[in-house]
């Protein structure tokens, strides 16, 4: 087994490249993935259902700590998932909110 040498700057370059090349790899993943979901009406309904839930945008503010922090958590994700849409398929996050709009008029009765 080698041991750990803080002074070995090739090694650690490399392992530093290696962590770089995983992040990289995991991020486009996840990218191809929702741009994937955003693509299909079912797709648009999870994640709309998902950043309306997170009550993305709004205050969270509580007197309760804990409940507050919850809240903040729960928006943290909303708005990543609301800036990846925008981010990276524009065209579907405008026709998800377009389809939100038109399921809330039908709901409404009109």
């Amino acid at each position: 087994m080698r041991r750990y040498d803080p002074t070995d700057i090739h090694s650690l370059a490399r392992a530093k490249a290696d962590v770089d090349l995983r992040d990289k790899l995991e991020r486009e993943t996840e990218e191809a993935d929702f741009t994937w979901l955003m693509h299909t009406r079912r797709g648009r309904r999870i994640v709309d259902r998902i950043i309306r839930r997170s009550r993305a945008g709004d205050c969270c503010f509580s007197t309760n700590a804990l409940t507050m922090a919850f809240s903040s958590g729960m928006q943290v994700e909303g708005e990543y998932l609301e800036r990846m849409a925008k981010r990276l398929c524009p065209d579907s996050y405008l026709v998800m909110l377009k389809e939100r709009n038109d399921e809330q008029r039908n709901d409404a009765g009109g």
